[in-house]
């Protein structure tokens, strides 16, 4: 990290060599007891209505399917059970499956919905849906938070997160869900865009003061996801939505990033011929600040990018003061 008194030249890394990100707080989400008991549900729903490990019959899945679209949707153990058997029950239970996220838009419940969304498979029904209902700010909190989860299984290979870690990430901590592998390849008929539809939703959630802290803690799963998915570093969960960044050349190839904000992010610098980029961290405005510096030397002779999420936030060129 650059320090403000005392800059120091920076090594570059290439965006597939940066080293994992150090928090000062980190929270990890891995299958927790209550992400398991979800999975022991869902597996018992499945042997109830099937009665054996076999491929559930055509009217077995007649009767998921019903349960789906026009069954109680306040009977979350009877649409649990559905839902296990969607996966086995071709296209028509996909788009049920959806339906009945939709179902759930106003829910009183939160981890009694865990069995409900628990994301049978990777479809563009099911993410349209769980889209929708993340993105609907007038549907109540555990779908919300759990629509965010069934779009996380579209940005990671993990092991799903249930309603309670998702919603447990405290402002200034960040969210880093343990996933299988970065990135999944295209299944079914997912939109060719689904990964940039995704960070739209979830970073407006994430970073908007004005939603349930619940709320944002799941967008800030999904976007740490997504930002593992395109190498870029993780942030930790805060409500600033704008961030007042200024760069400016202070001599030679010395630079200083001023920042309004009260919390640090997770920067990157960009340096125009290089192709490569090298780690930085904004500094937090204290109390009683307008602004605060951070200053670092650049390598190369180009302008300067400070990128943020892989989008420029502020650029420069050099001084033409020598240094010292």
């Amino acid at each position: 990290m650059a320090d403000f008194n005392h800059p120091a030249e920076l090594p570059l890394h290439t965006r597939r060599d940066l080293s994992p990100l150090v928090v000062t707080r980190p929270m990890r989400i891995s299958l927790t007891a209550s992400a398991a008991l979800v999975i022991g549900a869902s597996a018992c729903a499945h042997a109830h209505l099937s009665g054996s490990i076999a491929p559930p019959s055509a009217a077995q899945c007649r009767a998921a399917i019903d349960t789906l679209t026009t069954g109680n949707a306040a009977d979350l153990d009877e649409q649990g059970a559905a839902t296990a058997l969607v996966a086995s029950c071709g296209r028509e239970a996909v788009q049920a499956y959806a339906t009945a996220l939709r179902r759930q838009r106003t829910s009183a419940s939160t981890e009694a919905l865990d069995p409900v969304f628990a994301t049978p498979v990777l479809d563009s029904a099911v993410f349209n849906a769980a889209l929708e209902l993340a993105s609907d700010g007038t549907a109540t909190l555990g779908p919300r938070v759990l629509a965010l989860g069934v779009l996380l299984q579209h940005v990671v290979r993990s092991d799903q997160p249930g309603s309670s870690s998702l919603a447990s990430i405290a402002e200034g901590d960040v969210c880093a869900v343990a996933t299988v592998a970065l990135g999944r390849p295209p299944q079914g008929n997912l939109p060719a865009d689904a990964l940039e539809l995704v960070r739209h939703a979830a970073r407006g959630i994430e970073r908007n003061a004005s939603e349930p802290l619940a709320v944002r803690s799941a967008a800030n799963c999904v976007m740490n996801a997504w930002r593992s998915v395109r190498r870029l570093p993780m942030q930790a969960l805060h409500p600033a939505t704008t961030y007042g960044f200024s760069l400016h050349g202070v001599c030679g190839r010395t630079f200083g990033l001023r920042s309004t904000s009260p919390v640090t992010f997770d920067l990157e610098v960009r340096v125009d011929g290089a192709g490569d980029v090298l780690p930085l961290v904004s500094r937090a405005r204290a109390s009683g600040e307008s602004s605060a510096e951070v200053r670092f030397v650049a390598p190369g002779t180009g302008a300067v990018e400070i990128l943020l999420d892989g989008e420029g936030v502020a650029r420069a060129g050099p001084s033409a003061t020598a240094c010292p």
